[in-house]
């Protein structure tokens, strides 16, 4: 009987960690498309397309399942709100 109940009770306290979680992760992820749409705005002739491929290289259940990373570890968010989140493009030179 009391092994039902110390599972049951873990299993309550697992539910609510995975609510709490869940709010973290969107909460984290509406920000940073926020913060997206302004650097987008800020340098307009940059490659606004790439932001949003890097955005999408991580999943929703993947921020969610991956518990034991803080959510600011899924995105290098200096180089994705730069400039240039590509890094320098390399040009190939023209040969003769």
């Amino acid at each position: 009987m009391t092994l039902v109940l110390v599972c049951g009770w873990l299993m309550i306290i697992a539910g609510v960690l995975g609510c709490l979680r869940n709010i973290m992760v969107f909460n984290y992820r509406m920000r940073l498309i926020d913060r997206i749409s302004a650097a987008n705005k800020q340098y307009q002739y940059s490659d606004w397309m790439a932001r949003w491929q890097l955005f999408n290289t991580v999943s929703y259940s993947q921020m969610m399942l991956q518990f034991w990373r803080p959510l600011a570890s899924f995105y290098d968010e200096a180089t994705m709100l730069g400039p240039n989140p590509l890094g320098p493009v390399n040009v190939r030179k023209e040969t003769a």
